[in-house]
């Protein structure tokens, strides 16, 4: 099996030091699930399972999971498919303050993000493994960002 894994990417005109993943109090994040596709649904992979998964890989690691996005910043789980294909995608979401020619500009944007490939992808435990994968990727950078 092939698989494509895109490498991080962080945000390089924050308006703060650092690599964009410097959280306040990094034991507690906010975790967004995007809703998924029909075909998602239909091989078995639901906003729930999904869910499940990220919350007790982010426990194992020390981080209280949050289901609502109130902080200025928050972890985005996306999944997409397309024919056999299945696309899974993991940002981590900022309010980011930038200035071009004196004005400054306030976004939301993803300061961090990185991706998969899975071609002729039909067992939903192998996509859940994948996304499990690029979690540990992130949480890596993340505490790595923000240790003590």
């Amino acid at each position: 099996m092939l698989s494509l894994v895109c490498a991080p990417v962080c945000a390089s005109a924050q308006s703060y030091p650092g690599v964009g993943l410097e959280v306040g109090d990094p034991h507690v994040l906010p975790l967004v699930i995007k809703d998924l596709p029909p075909a998602a649904v239909r091989l078995g992979i639901t906003v729930e399972r999904i869910r499940e998964a990220m919350e007790i890989r982010l426990r194992q690691a020390g981080i209280q999971p949050e289901s609502e996005a109130l902080r200025d910043y928050c972890l985005v789980i996306h999944l997409r498919v397309a024919g056999p294909s299945v696309q899974s995608s993991i940002q981590f979401v900022r309010t980011v303050t930038y200035k071009v020619k004196a004005i400054s500009y306030v976004v939301v944007a993803p300061t961090w993000q990185t991706a998969r490939m899975d071609p002729d992808q039909d067992d939903p435990g192998r996509i859940l493994s994948g996304l499990e994968s690029l979690l540990d990727r992130f949480l890596e950078d993340f505490q790595s960002a923000n240790h003590s």
